[in-house]
């Protein structure tokens, strides 16, 4: 429901990667980033920054906070799941 819900179930349920908003209300995304990179139970999750606001200031700073990428929306699938890590088998390919 929040970013702050979902800042404390990472700590439950530990995923891999957190594709993390940074400009939401309320939540300040750099800090959360920070805070899941400097908590020894969560600091080998990576982080992929998805914004609506991508300028270079921006993806340098969420960068710093130690995010894997910065990507600007709406975001390419093929550039997303390369950057997860992912490749998709298209049909007939």
């Amino acid at each position: 429901h929040s970013g702050f819900e979902a800042g404390q179930k990472i700590h439950t349920f530990v995923p891999h990667i957190v594709l993390l908003d940074f400009m939401m209300p309320g939540v300040d995304g750099f800090a959360v980033c920070r805070q899941i990179k400097e908590d020894p139970s969560t600091n080998g999750i990576d982080v992929i920054a998805i914004t609506g606001f991508h300028t270079r200031e921006n993806a340098d700073r969420i960068i710093s906070a130690s995010a894997r990428a910065c990507l600007g929306k709406p975001v390419e699938p093929d550039m997303l799941t390369r950057e997860m890590g992912v490749r998709l088998e298209r049909v007939g390919e």
